[in-house]
């Protein structure tokens, strides 16, 4: 600790815009296609508008360290006026704003080190990065928190146990700074064209994953095919409407019982299709035909609550247990209930054919992730069904899919050096590419639905929440399709890729991702500004669920990152989770975890800077017998046994008004000594 400089109170530890936060962070969401969330599947992240006002009020003195009221409330007014534009999507990389406020932190800098302010933008940035300490998040998940440090011209360090997480960060903050205003390698590049931050690396992802696009078309584009129509013309398809089956547990039926949660295939107005089935009782089968509503009305499903199911044949009820028993002796099997094409007045809802049936069907992978999924996971129900291996959660043309891309990769990298890269450049951008074949993991497994409703029909992903379950009926995109006709496929995947890329700081300082348990490794001992977003009790499994994109991930990518993708899956026995499944006393565990690493946080974090901790609460927490949760409570008592004092907290709404995010403010309890006003 620095005796001879006296603590100064930051604007984060007095007062902060809520509303203009709250506000920012809600709209966030409908601005996605650049949003780093669609670099990669990741859970419960924070928006970047509340990462980016907390870095910013975590550095920036608050005026009443150096002005007497009422001109330090004036002052702090004008920091909240930058901060209100800071944190709106559209200023994200708003270059004069950004400096105006890289400005104000090094200006809090130079103010207490009794220095002068650098003279211009160029000079306030190489300030920046000799003066402030880094920023370290030693949770750092999805990465907002290191990408806004990043952008308002900070160093940041990241790090994390889950390989999936540091892959992601990566990506995010470390590979682009070392390619920044170059061109890219691809022979089309436009020579005229100013190449400025990482929009040629964009350029290039967009390149060679249209490339991968056209070699895996040509290997294996016929178990695609076009949907065939009543005129003779052809159509492209964008999907295919599977359903599970069971045999009837009536003895004097036993004919396949279809499991739907509804029939129906769209609601809009003029164009309302359902399925209806047919059964076969002499060859004991079952099919599907698309009807409109001109025919009939759908009944509401076969399956009616978490506990029954019935059969359309002989109306007996079937408790659901016996469908997981069925599951489980193999006896589930996948029907093809209806093709969604693209028509030219919006979606074509087909019938199957026999044709399309085959080469679903006739698809060879050759290869298949024989990893088993993890024991007693966390919001898992595929154990329940007979799934212990990951490939059993594809169809077989969804695995050769994703092995064809792949392989695809190793080729990718060839061509990129052949091209004229180096081998840095073309690992860096394998990485991205590896990104793209996670994306469609996550659409392109029998974990994603047809989603159905007035508005929109379209194929949600697997991962639309954060566990995974069987799925009575599921849809299986066409990776060959075409944007906006549907957005499941490669192309637009590895465009959302690239429109991330492209968006990221164009002035960046280089920084540092690394695996680590923030629980056993002793952060740096250079007294970072430790912001972060602590694991949360017992919601989310993120090992269990990064396992799902682990396995393919590391097919590729252990050659580039062998230590990172060492093991046969993530790592979960250090991982900071409640889940009594799997670890014994499991909330005395958690607690315990959580302590060592705010301890690491308490013995290592600036003497000169707030430690902020973000902190996801819900309404639904509330206990009204206890007054707190058990998740919030645990994370008090585990910041103040680590020997921090927290000096405010601030909720900001983040998502919906049924859920925040809550940031603490803390100090080591050693300062509170110092002469702080």
């Amino acid at each position: 600790m620095n005796n001879q400089t006296p603590y100064r109170k930051k604007l984060i530890e007095v007062d902060l815009p809520l509303e203009d936060i709250s506000s920012a962070c809600v709209n966030e969401r409908p601005r996605w296609q650049k949003h780093h969330s669609t670099l990669h599947r990741w859970w419960a992240r924070r928006p970047v508008a509340a990462c980016r006002a907390v870095v910013f009020a975590s550095l920036v003195d608050d005026p009443g360290t150096y002005l007497d009221e009422p001109h330090a409330q004036e002052e702090r007014q004008r920091l909240h006026d930058i901060i209100s534009e800071l944190v709106k999507w559209e200023n994200t990389n708003n270059e004069n704003l950004l400096a105006k406020a890289r400005y104000e932190i090094a200006r809090s800098v130079a103010r207490s080190h009794g220095e002068p302010l650098p003279s211009d933008a160029e000079a306030v940035l190489r300030y920046l990065a000799e003066r402030v300490p880094v920023i370290y998040d030693p949770f750092c998940g999805s990465g907002s928190i290191p990408l806004e440090a990043q952008r308002l011209g900070l160093r940041a360090r990241a790090s994390d146990l889950n390989p999936v997480a540091v892959l992601l960060n990566k990506a995010l903050i470390e590979l682009p700074p070392a390619f920044h205003n170059q061109p890219p390698v691809n022979p089309d590049i436009d020579s005229l064209k100013g190449w400025r931050g990482t929009s040629g690396l964009a350029d290039d992802i967009r390149y060679y994953g249209k490339w991968m696009h056209e070699e895996a078309y040509k290997r294996i584009g016929h178990f695609y095919p076009k949907a065939k129509l009543a005129d003779g013309t052809e159509a492209t398809t964008i999907a295919w409407l599977w359903v599970h089956t069971v045999p009837c547990n009536n003895p004097a039926c036993g004919l396949p019982m279809p499991l739907v949660h509804s029939f129906q295939l769209s609601k809009k107005k003029g164009h309302k299709h359902w399925i209806h089935p047919i059964v076969n009782k002499e060859s004991k089968t079952i099919s599907f035909i698309v009807q409109n509503h001109d025919t009939g009305i759908p009944d509401k499903g076969t399956v009616r609550s978490t506990t029954e199911a019935f059969c359309i044949t002989c109306k007996s009820p079937v408790k659901l247990e016996y469908v997981r028993e069925q599951a489980r002796s193999g006896n589930m099997k996948e029907v093809m209930a209806a093709v969604v094409a693209k028509g030219q007045r919006g979606r074509l809802f087909l019938s199957p054919t026999n044709d399309q049936n085959r080469t679903a069907r006739s698809a060879i992978p050759n290869y298949k992730p024989m990893n088993k999924l993890p024991e007693d996971p966390l919001g898992f129900s595929l154990h329940n069904y007979g799934i212990t291996y990951w490939h059993q959660f594809f169809t077989i043309r969804q695995l050769t899919t994703l092995t064809t891309f792949s392989d695809l990769l190793s080729e990718a990298r060839t061509r990129i050096i052949q091209d004229g890269a180096t081998d840095v450049y073309a690992n860096s951008l394998c990485t991205y590419l590896a990104c793209a074949i996670g994306k469609i993991t996550d659409i392109g497994c029998k974990g994603t639905r047809w989603r159905v409703d007035s508005a929109t029909e379209r194929i949600v992903h697997a991962m639309s929440k954060q566990t995974i379950h069987i799925l009575w009926d599921f849809a299986e995109m066409n990776p060959f399709s075409s944007y906006p006709d549907s957005s499941a496929n490669w192309v637009t995947q590895v465009n959302h890729i690239a429109n991330v890329v492209e968006y990221l700081p164009v002035t960046a300082n280089s920084c540092e991702v690394y695996q680590a348990d923030a629980a056993a490794t002793p952060h740096a001992v250079d007294s970072p500004i430790i912001i972060t977003d602590p694991p949360y009790y017992d919601i989310i499994g993120y090992a269990d669920l990064s396992d799902f994109f682990y396995v393919w991930l590391r097919s590729f990518l252990r050659e580039i990152y062998p230590k990172l993708f060492a093991g046969i899956s993530t790592p979960k026995a250090a991982e900071i989770i409640v889940n009594r499944h799997r670890f014994e006393n499991s909330r005395d565990r958690f607690k315990n975890l959580l302590h060592k690493a705010l301890q690491q946080i308490r013995e290592r974090c600036s003497d000169q800077f707030p430690t902020s901790i973000f902190y996801a609460y819900r309404q639904q927490e509330n206990r009204q017998d206890k007054g707190t949760s058990t998740a919030w409570e645990t994370m008090l008592n585990a910041i103040i046994s680590a020997g921090l004092q927290i000096v405010s907290t601030w909720p900001m709404r983040t998502e919906n008004t049924t859920s925040s995010a809550s940031r603490l403010s803390l100090r080591p309890s050693e300062l509170t000594f110092l002469d702080v006003p």
